[in-house]
């Protein structure tokens, strides 16, 4: 089962870089538009700072709004969400946790599963 309706939702833009791929959506009964970054972040350092810098500079540069973030971000921003191993100082966890700040973002956390 799945909720979208091809009705409801107006496809705007939409492109993918080697991090990320960005959709903007017109919703056709109530007229916000919806911005969705799916991401896929390596689990290397320089990688997981090239996503979030150009994820940053393009969402400041065109002022996007409603934003929603779903994908692998291969990184524990808590302890207790790690599930198996050491839960580890990842450098890039301050860089995510301003972007969530900025951005007024809430981390959704999922009804079973990681």
């Amino acid at each position: 089962m799945t909720l979208w309706d091809e009705g409801k939702f107006l496809l705007q833009n939409s492109f993918a870089t080697q991090h990320w791929i960005y959709s903007n959506l017109l919703d056709l009964e109530l007229n916000p538009q919806v911005t969705i970054f799916n991401l896929y972040v390596s689990v290397s350092q320089v990688e997981k700072y090239e996503c979030w810098l150009s994820l940053t500079y393009f969402i400041e540069a065109y002022n996007h709004q409603n934003i929603i973030v779903p994908g692998d971000l291969n990184i524990t921003l808590v302890a207790h969400e790690k599930k198996r191993g050491v839960f580890s100082k990842d450098p890039s966890r301050a860089m995510v946790e301003d972007i969530i700040w900025d951005w007024d973002l809430m981390d959704v956390k999922p009804k079973a599963g990681c």
